[in-house]
């Protein structure tokens, strides 16, 4: 469910992004109002994102790659926060596929447990 999950933690600090094809994404606004710290975006679309969330007050940050908003996320999140890769958006522009996203993804957090002694707090 994302970020219309009724079981989120504390608070969530979101990456959003990749090729929205035309989309709107102001239905994100009011989730990420409830639920996000802050947004990370990345993709072809991160401005009609960032567009679309800018009301909410939740901090937004574009970054050029999926590695560094994970690090992004990573850095904002505090003790009881997730990091959620709920990109809203096909993958194409930046990867293969899909699981290309999710292994870029999923590399990423593990080098920064590995840079943190194997825990994620």
């Amino acid at each position: 469910d994302g970020l219309g999950a009724d079981k989120a933690p504390a608070k969530l600090v979101v990456i959003l992004g990749g090729d929205g094809k035309g989309q709107d994404f102001a239905p994100l606004a009011a989730p990420v109002q409830r639920h996000a710290r802050a947004v990370a975006t990345i993709g072809r679309d991160a401005q009609a994102i960032e567009a679309a969330l800018a009301a909410t007050g939740v901090p937004l940050q574009r970054h050029a790659s999926l590695e560094a908003a994970t690090r992004w996320a990573f850095e904002r999140a505090q003790s009881g926060d997730a990091v959620l890769l709920s990109p809203a958006c096909a993958s194409l522009d930046m990867f293969r596929n899909y699981a290309h996203r999710a292994e870029v993804f999923v590399t990423e957090v593990q080098a920064l447990a590995a840079e943190h002694g194997g825990m994620l707090a």
